[in-house]
């Protein structure tokens, strides 16, 4: 499930029209307080999926184009659907263009995914290079969201605490309910997840335990109600979030072996990238 699927889209839409006409998005400006112009950048592209696939996509592209609230940063990704149009309309706004780093990843994972649907790359490789380019995109978002500090001479998790004490009070008293075992040995799984991450050296090590650290999030995923009792709604979204990237990783693979024409979409989507030095978007129509 798309992290926006329960959103309004009547409210979405305004939103966008604001954030395209006025740069403020939830009546939020997303002006930086410094002196250069806001940069907007979009596109409109037909390809070949389905409606249902269309909305999917541009969603999590919009989530994955979002690469920091940082001053230089993009500041918001988002996507307009026009009714009985065979169109997308795509927006990313960021406040001193959109950042290198940004622009070749995507570049490099629509990449991945060409190699894929022409049969020069196993399913296996791809996966690995879609995950890798995704995790080193957003390394320092998902560090946010875990509440995680990694600096020279310290680490630390604002989280792990409290996953803790909610370990331990599950072993002091003993439940045998099999929801709770079963949360309690995913929560576990989790735990390890974090304390890896925090140990392991940035590079190969850390994207790995990155690429598990997610796969744990989407399991316990699981046992939203649960996590939503003992770590409340705000960390309930982060984990959500954790979660989707997982679901990302796949969802885009699949898209990749359905989509026949995916071949021409992305040749196009890299030539816009590469044109306008930009994060695109995307997505349309009936496979």
């Amino acid at each position: 499930m798309s992290l926006w699927a329960k959103v309004d889209r009547k409210n979405f839409e305004n939103d966008l029209t604001s954030l395209v006409a006025h740069g403020k998005y939830q009546d939020h400006s997303l002006l930086a307080e410094v002196d250069r112009p806001r940069r907007v950048e979009g596109a409109q592209i037909e390809t070949a999926l389905s409606e249902e696939d269309e909305r999917q996509l541009a969603d999590d592209i919009a989530f994955l184009t979002c690469v920091s609230q940082g001053r230089d940063g993009v500041t918001a990704a988002a996507v307009q659907q026009f009714p009985n149009k065979p169109f997308l309309r795509a927006t990313v706004s960021a406040n001193a263009g959109i950042p290198e780093a940004t622009k070749t990843a995507v570049q490099r994972l629509f990449a991945h995914l060409e190699e894929w649907s022409r049969g020069k790359s196993t399913r296996k490789d791809t996966l690995s290079k879609v995950q890798t380019t995704l995790v080193t995109l957003h390394r320092d978002r998902i560090f946010d969201r875990l509440g995680i500090v990694k600096k020279a001479g310290t680490i630390g998790c604002g989280i792990e605490k409290s996953v803790e004490m909610i370990l331990s009070q599950a072993m002091s008293t003993g439940s045998h309910d099999e929801e709770q075992l079963g949360f309690h040995r995913r929560l576990k799984k989790f735990q390890q997840a974090l304390q890896q991450i925090m140990a392991s050296q940035v590079g190969d090590e850390e994207r790995k335990d990155f690429i598990r650290l997610l796969r744990c999030a989407n399991k316990l995923m699981y046992f939203q109600d649960l996590i939503s009792e003992h770590f409340g709604v705000d960390w309930m979204r982060q984990l959500r979030a954790l979660a989707n990237y997982h679901r990302i990783f796949h969802y885009l693979m699949t898209l990749a072996t359905r989509a026949k024409a995916l071949q021409y979409f992305l040749s196009y989507l890299n030539y816009r990238v590469s044109k306008f030095g930009a994060v695109i978007m995307v997505i349309l129509r009936a496979i």
